[in-house]
């Protein structure tokens, strides 16, 4: 079923969103808004130990961002383990086999993908990060290592819309002041349309307007498929992942039964039913206050087990 730029498709009872934008590109690319029935807290190791399991994903090539609300994108690592990135709010896809990824929360992801290089970089582009440019030097990030403007695709949101995002008269100084796009992108007064705002950057950057999708989904809107921090005032996750091919090889069920993930990791409206021992350490997280989260993907085809399987998680912002 599509949705305003998304297409929404059960998997596996699951629910996902893929952006229409990135569809051409499948066989290589997987770009994927995961939803309450996937998960939460995927900053911790027994989250990225589920995904990797539903997704048959590596558990240990992850490269994670430790947000900030900036713009700085780091370059990838290039290592088969587990990398946090420090102070940053974007992170580039490297080496083969990793799994790059951002984390949201009613903020908005930024993808750039440069299918003649196979090679792309995520964000996590809140106002700040908006108006600071990050959807900007994610396509020079790419540009300044060989990728050509012409080539790339891009996708900005979902995330909180226009219809919620109410803010405040200090913001939109901001946005007037450095941002040289002010007028599109607020409706009325004080309503802020970030999805928007990103698709005006990556255009400025060079990026054809037919090439960027944008997800028209407000996270606020839709309670019963995505967490909100506005809605619910808890610390609720989104996130955003990027990954190669070569990325596969999740542990084995016997594997993750050794790890106490004893039942399906099925996340929904803030309980978890993940069995077992991890059940109970779940439920003692959430009552001091959990992070919880969707999560966003962006992976190859040879990433996942199933042609139609995308997901995956990360570090909070």
């Amino acid at each position: 079923m599509k949705h305003s730029g998304m297409i929404r498709r059960e998997l596996n009872g699951k629910t996902f969103y893929y952006w229409e934008i990135f569809e051409n590109y499948r066989d290589r690319l997987r770009a994927v808004l995961t939803t309450r029935a996937v998960g939460r807290d995927f900053s911790s190791a027994a989250s990225r130990a589920c995904a990797a399991e539903a997704l048959e994903l590596k558990e240990n090539a992850w490269e994670l961002c430790r947000q900030v609300h900036g713009s700085r994108i780091a370059d990838a690592a290039g290592c088969n383990k587990l990398i946090w990135h420090s102070n940053c709010d974007g992170v580039e896809l490297g080496m083969s086999g990793v799994i790059a990824a951002v984390q949201l929360a009613d903020c908005h992801p930024v993808i750039v993908y440069d299918p003649a290089h196979h090679r792309g970089v995520v964000a996590h582009a809140g106002w700040r990060g908006t108006a600071a440019g990050i959807a900007e030097k994610a396509v020079w990030k790419l540009r300044s290592s060989g990728s050509r403007a012409e080539d790339l695709v891009a996708a900005a949101g979902p995330g909180i819309g226009p219809c919620c995002y109410n803010v405040g008269k200090e913001v939109k100084q901001t946005f007037m002041q450095h941002f040289p796009y002010s007028a599109k992108v607020f409706r009325k007064p004080l309503l802020l349309d970030i999805a928007q705002a990103n698709k005006e950057r990556l255009m400025h950057a060079g990026v054809s307007e037919k090439r960027i999708g944008t997800g028209y989904l407000c996270t606020s809107c839709h309670p019963d498929e995505f967490y909100s921090y506005r809605l619910e005032r808890r610390r609720l996750r989104s996130a955003v992942v990027i990954c190669d091919g070569a990325a596969s090889g999740a542990a084995t069920r016997p594997q993750a039964q050794r790890r106490g993930l004893r039942g399906k990791c099925r996340g929904r409206r803030g309980k978890c039913l993940r069995g077992g021992h991890m059940a109970q350490i779940h439920r003692r997280r959430l009552r001091s206050g959990a992070v919880i989260c969707d999560a966003v993907i962006i992976c190859s085809g040879a990433a996942l087990g199933a042609s139609a399987a995308d997901f995956g998680a990360v570090q909070p912002s």
